[in-house]
Order: C-alpha cells, then sequence, then structure tokens
C-alpha cells in the first residue's frame, strides 16, 4: 500500500518547462509509474483484503481514476503513432519516385542502395514466425530513417499487431484521437 501512497503523490514537475525535453522526461515518468504499479499489483490481493468499507472505497475510486488517465494516454499515443506514421509520406522530397515505387532499382539493390540488404530484410521477415511483433520492432528501427516501413498497411494494423489488441480497439482509438485530441492549425501549432 505505500506504493499507492507514492504513487498518488507522484506529481508532474515539468509544468511549464520548454517542450524540448518532455519527450524525454514523458518516458521517464511512464518507466517509473510502470514500475510502482507492477510492484502495487504483485500485493494489491493481500492489502485490499485487509481493506474496510471506507478504505475500499477510495481505493476502487483510485484506481477508476487511474484508469481514466492510462485511456486518455492511449489515445495520445494512438494520435502520435498515426501522425508519426503519416509524417514520412507528407514530407517526403517531390524527386523520390524510384524510392517509393522501386521501379528504378536493380534486382539485388535495396531502396538505401546497398546490395542484398532488401532480399536479407526480406528473409529476416519470412523467417520469423510471429511475424506482427518483429514487422512493429523493425518499425522502430526505421524510424529513425525517416521512412516508415513496418509491413502493415495503416495504423490500425500496426498497432493491432505491436499493441497486440482487437481491430476493432485500434479502430476505437484512432477515432477518438482523431475526434477528441486538440490538432495542428494551419500555422503549424
Amino acid at each position: 500500500m505505500d506504493t499507492t501512497r507514492e504513487f498518488v503523490r507522484f506529481q508532474d514537475t515539468a509544468q511549464g518547462t520548454p517542450r524540448a525535453g518532455e519527450p524525454a522526461l514523458g518516458r521517464a515518468v511512464l518507466g517509473r509509474a510502470l514500475g510502482l504499479l507492477r510492484t502495487l499489483a504483485t500485493t494489491a490481493v493481500e492489502d485490499a483484503a485487509g481493506f474496510g468499507f471506507a478504505e475500499a472505497a477510495d481505493f476502487a475510486g483510485e484506481v477508476e481514476e487511474l484508469s481514466r488517465t492510462v485511456e486518455y494516454l492511449q489515445l495520445v499515443a494512438a494520435g502520435a503513432v498515426d501522425r508519426a506514421r503519416k509524417l514520412p509520406a507528407a514530407t517526403a522530397p517531390a524527386g523520390t519516385t524510384s524510392w517509393a515505387t522501386g521501379w528504378r532499382e536493380s534486382p539485388g539493390e535495396s531502396p538505401g542502395g546497398s546490395p542484398g540488404s532488401a532480399a536479407a530484410a526480406g528473409a529476416a521477415v519470412a523467417s520469423n514466425p510471429g511475424g506482427a511483433a518483429a514487422g512493429a520492432d523493425a518499425s522502430v528501427a526505421a524510424a529513425g530513417t525517416g521512412a516508415v516501413d513496418d509491413g502493415c498497411r495503416n495504423t490500425m494494423e500496426f498497432l493491432r499487431a505491436r499493441l497486440r489488441i482487437s481491430a476493432a480497439e485500434a479502430r476505437r482509438r484512432l477515432s477518438l484521437a482523431d475526434s477528441v485530441l486538440p490538432r495542428p492549425v494551419l500555422a503549424g501549432r
């Protein structure tokens, strides 16, 4: 139960700070929160067995509030993945038709120009029986290059494979993220 108190008292100390350091701070906060929640989950049944009515009701209320916060963060994450997947296509230079279509490549050459890497990448995907998880992990590696090549047709399929959720849940998150979260205006803010 001490872990719950530590988690409830935890506050965002970065409010009002510049946005440049936020992605690293956000991931650090998520990592710490996940660690605290895993610790709480290991003793929750034993702790809850000793609760009185008021304490059990307060615990249930706090867990429900946590659930709402996590659901909001799921929408933010789905929206961020969707935006990040669409961004490379929207910002690609106009002269990339040979890379985008592959019609000018020689048969043994990959889009990056190194011979045999496309065949090696295809063999690695074909030899993995899980397929979906490897494709999702490959997208993380490809994200640094500016190209999103994760083997999925759309963001819904990517979320389904990466997060191990149903297609309906992935569609629901993307739809809610699109309708609920703020969008950048024409000026880019």
